[in-house]
């Protein structure tokens, strides 16, 4: 269930509110109605019912494509899914327990330790900054990473980690673009208006 769950996460750039749920029930909890597959087996969509990205609760519906990789997400739902009717809950913890937000990331942090990663710097938001920093590594256009992740606004931003050296550069063109130039502190950016 982890697997498919960390798969949807990464594939939609989705963080773990838009996954877990505490009750029976809830407003945004995902059913197996939730997840279509596509005839030719190419693709998958997955409706969201609720997310705090989406102010007026209106939904939205993520698509992912299938890839011969053992983290295609379309095989861990396929599985996931199984024979479950529609209206069963997408994911679901043994003993018909919620699939809640604690046991995501207890779960996460356990798979990140037997990997031999710190698991201190995971989150219930590490799928989507994962993919959006991934993404736009790989030269994707941030308005194409609003696009995937459902984000409406500038927060983008706030999920795509730069690295060190993309920190160097940007900061070198920035404020040393023209190192011949002497730096004057006497311009209105250094005095408090």
């Amino acid at each position: 269930m982890f697997g498919a769950a960390f798969c949807l996460a990464f594939t939609c750039f989705l963080h773990s509110g838009e996954l877990t749920w505490e009750v029976q029930g809830a407003d945004n909890m995902l059913m197996v109605g939730s997840i279509s597959f596509a005839t030719d087996g190419s693709f998958a969509t997955v409706t969201i019912p609720a997310s705090k990205t989406d102010p007026f609760q209106q939904g939205a519906t993520l698509t992912m494509p299938a890839v011969p990789l053992s983290t295609c997400a379309i095989s861990a739902l396929w599985v996931a899914c199984g024979s479950w009717p529609s209206s069963a809950p997408l994911l679901i913890l043994d003993s018909n327990r919620p699939f809640d937000r604690s046991s995501f990331i207890t779960t996460l942090h356990q798979c990140l330790v037997s990997c031999g990663v710190e698991p201190s710097a995971y989150s219930g938001h590490s799928f989507c900054w994962g993919a959006a920093t991934w993404a736009a590594s790989n030269g994707v256009a941030n308005s194409t990473i609003c696009g995937l992740g459902c984000w409406q606004s500038d927060c983008i931003h706030c999920y795509i980690n730069k690295s060190a050296a993309d920190h160097m550069a940007i900061t070198k063109a920035a404020l040393y673009a023209h190192p011949s130039a002497p730096l004057s502190l006497n311009t209105v950016a250094w005095h408090d208006l």
